[in-house]
């Protein structure tokens, strides 16, 4: 691929067909603990912040430290490890893997737990196309302020977090919106032409 150095891919909605399954599970956890309009206003915020660590969501409502944040947490994570494993890669990012780690440097940066991305990269047998692999607890925005970036990079994401995250290291932004919870995507980033728009992996094989 040409022009760039070293590429930063999301993983949930970029590489992986997950954000649904992670949201069911998500509002099966917090129904158990919260309903009616707490909740959903807890979903809005959930999802709006795609990208952020869940510790981070899961306090910011349920409070830091509390036996419920830490029950919510527990399940949310049960949930996702009876679930995740069956999620598809994307159209293309097996095949955009394959071609990209063998040019530069691949970082994978997700907002989900560090652990269930390495596990899901072994099951699909992707682990050796990657340089690092970054997760949470700790946010994105932590990570890559660390990570050695060779420039210039491209950063592959789809939620608000991304294109923050992209910012602090002067990567280009690209915008995946296939799979992307950011219902305001479009007007967000109408006066942002630097950015460019994609439907999926799939765009970086037809240039």
């Amino acid at each position: 691929m040409k022009g760039y150095s070293s590429v930063i891919l999301d993983v949930d909605g970029v590489l992986f067909d997950s954000n649904t399954l992670k949201h069911d599970n998500i509002r099966k956890a917090a129904s158990e603990y919260a309903e009616g309009e707490k909740l959903e206003e807890f979903l809005s915020y959930f999802i709006f912040h795609n990208g952020l660590p869940r510790e981070i969501k899961i306090e910011k409502y349920f409070g830091e430290g509390t036996e419920i944040s830490q029950s919510l947490l527990n399940r949310y994570n049960e949930l996702n490890q009876q679930t995740l494993m069956t999620v598809d890669m994307t159209p293309g990012a097996r095949n955009f893997l394959m071609e990209t780690s063998a040019q530069m440097p691949v970082l994978a940066l997700s907002g989900g737990a560090e652990h269930e991305v390495k596990a899901l990269f072994e099951k699909n047998n992707i682990t050796s196309f990657f340089k690092g692999i970054y997760g949470g607890p700790v946010s994105k925005k932590e990570h890559i302020k660390k990570i050695p970036i060779q420039q210039p990079c491209l950063y592959v994401g789809d939620s608000k977090v991304d294109y923050e995250t992209a910012q602090l290291v002067d990567a280009h932004f690209t915008f995946m919106t296939r799979y992307t919870q950011f219902d305001g995507w479009a007007d967000f980033f109408e006066d942002k032409p630097e950015v460019t728009i994609i439907p999926d992996l799939t765009y970086f094989s037809r240039i």
